[in-house]
């Protein structure tokens, strides 16, 4: 399974990116995954508008860490001037400057790939001829960076998932960069919502986001039409979905529906559905994270739920125990109607001869949450590196990420290499850039933006909440076998399997927790006493 960022393929967790130049890849272009505290597969770079990689699967087995690879670029002894003599508004960086980033090429890239990657280092260094980049490749994975970490061995600058930042900055892992990407033209330009979780309790920033994504429901219009269903207005809420998926298997003999229920996508899915409902699986209770699968009783109507579309009406896909990679080749090849997923990727499409243009996206159904799971990518900075070296490292990412000269290269390489542009994503920016990025993005998009109209118009009723705080990737793994059970058995106890998992997650996991540094955007952080 690659993990590179022109890899179409899913891996976990097919969703919506959102913002700055990912709205290229917006969706399931290529599938990327929503991360968890053990993030498995690396991100890197979206070097000039390509998708950024799939992020990691919560259970697979560690993708190993590539050896560092030096690439070698040029150096001189030149200094850059000031912030308005800078391309794009960059960061002035003074001296002679070496930086090691996280975004290097792989084993696995096309050479189209490593060609424009070089290219980006080469423009790079006609701006900045004092700074040497080594790109490393890989990107992130929990087990290799703790590693990096005890061996004082972290880049300057590395890419994570939304569900790491508190921890490193508690850590002091983190750069405080506060005062660097403050001085970034486009710096006020950022959502403030985009930040967030890249903010210590007093404000200060130690990241650089360059994606958020959000769930969709992704559907084959076909088939809709084939039931006499309207394929311009999928369901909204999960009432909707069940009777959408009765008919649609009354009418075709296709399932209506699918779930998925291994590698912890079951509890990711489960909580996917708590938050739609306006409930949430934990949450701190008197100063104690406490395991809440039922939370206002919203646990066990999702099960139920299950329970009845696949015992009851027989709507669901007789397969049971599927992963992204499963449920994608079900919706490829038109064995299934809906799936909270995004739209198979270019090179899935074309393995099964379909066409892009018979898929639609819609919200994740509601019950009454009015919010769906997110998440997000960023960039953060050795907190050892030299201030230089960070501002060098900032102007990397910022300069390969939303420079729009950059994002025009890489949508006219992706196009050439027939990728998927212009899937419909909020944005991160706001103002000046962010219309330059969204006139790129339709002057080169590839896509039927029109089938997605039921996506755009919906998600701006949406919140988009992330993932749970505490132990997020346990507690998924102990929710898969409850969701397992009631896909494959119809007589089971379904409240007595999830007070079950509730009390196994509390006292093995959240019992030995204890509290300790505040992050920004939850009441506490928790460490094992173990």
């Amino acid at each position: 399974m690659s993990d590179e960022p022109w890899n179409h393929n899913i891996s976990r967790r097919r969703i919506l990116k959102l913002g700055g130049t990912l709205l290229a890849a917006a969706v399931s272009g290529a599938w990327l995954e929503a991360c968890g505290s053990s993030s498995q597969n690396t991100p890197t770079s979206n070097v000039g508008g390509q998708s950024p990689a799939p992020s990691p699967t919560p259970t697979a087995a560690s993708t190993s860490m590539s050896s560092p690879t030096p690439i070698a670029s040029p150096v001189a002894t030149a200094t850059t001037g000031n912030t308005s003599s800078l391309p794009f508004g960059l960061i002035p960086v003074q001296g002679n400057v070496s930086i090691t980033v996280t975004d290097g090429p792989g084993p696995g890239w096309l050479k189209q790939d490593r060609d424009f990657y070089m290219d980006l280092i080469k423009k790079y260094n006609a701006i900045f001829p004092n700074v040497k980049i080594t790109p490393h490749a890989g990107g992130y994975d929990p087990q290799a960076f703790a590693a990096k970490i005890a061996g004082n061995k972290v880049e300057d600058g590395f890419a994570v998932w939304f569900t790491e930042p508190q921890k490193f900055i508690e850590q002091g892992v983190a750069a405080d960069i506060t005062d660097y990407i403050k001085q970034w033209k486009y710096f006020n330009e950022f959502r403030p919502e985009a930040l967030t979780v890249l903010k210590d309790k007093q404000g200060h920033i130690y990241g650089v986001p360059v994606s958020m994504y959000a769930l969709s429901l992704a559907y084959n219009r076909k088939i809709f039409e084939k039931a006499g269903l309207d394929p311009d207005k999928p369901p909204t809420t999960w009432d909707e979905l069940r009777q959408y998926a009765k008919q649609i298997v009354e009418k075709t003999g296709i399932p209506g529906f699918c779930f998925l229920s291994t590698n912890n996508q079951g509890g990711w899915y489960f909580t996917t559905l708590m938050y739609t409902m306006g409930a949430t699986p934990e949450q701190q209770i008197n100063g104690k994270w406490t395991a809440t699968f039922n939370d206002k009783g919203k646990g066990l109507e999702i099960l139920k739920l299950l329970h009845d579309m696949k015992w009851v009406d027989k709507s669901m896909t007789p397969q049971a125990l599927l992963d992204q990679g499963k449920q994608s080749q079900l919706l490829a090849t038109g064995r299934v109607a809906m799936a909270i997923s995004g739209i198979p990727g270019a090179d899935e499409l074309a393995k099964y001869k379909a066409d892009i243009k018979d898929f639609g996206l819609g919200i994740v159904p509601q019950g009454g949450g009015n919010a769906v799971l997110g998440g997000g990518y960023a960039w953060m900075f050795n907190k050892k590196s030299s201030p230089e070296q960070i501002k060098a490292a900032i102007d990397w990412v910022l300069f390969t990420n939303f420079y729009p000269e950059n994002v025009e290269a890489g949508y006219k390489k992706d196009r050439a290499l027939n990728r998927s542009i212009g899937f419909p994503s909020p944005p991160i920016f706001e103002g000046e850039l962010q219309k330059q990025l969204e006139a790129l993005i339709e002057k080169y998009a590839t896509v039927p933006n029109e089938n997605y109209t039921p996506y755009t118009e919906g998600m701006k009723r949406i919140a988009v909440k992330s993932e749970p705080p505490i132990e997020t990737q346990k507690m998924y793994a102990t929710l898969d076998p409850v969701v397992q059970a009631v896909l494959t058995k119809e007589n089971v106890d379904m409240e007595a399997l999830l007070m079950k998992a509730q009390k196994d997650f509390q006292t093995s996991v959240l019992d030995k927790l204890s509290m300790r540094a505040c992050p920004a955007y939850i009441p506490h952080t928790c460490r094992s006493r173990e």
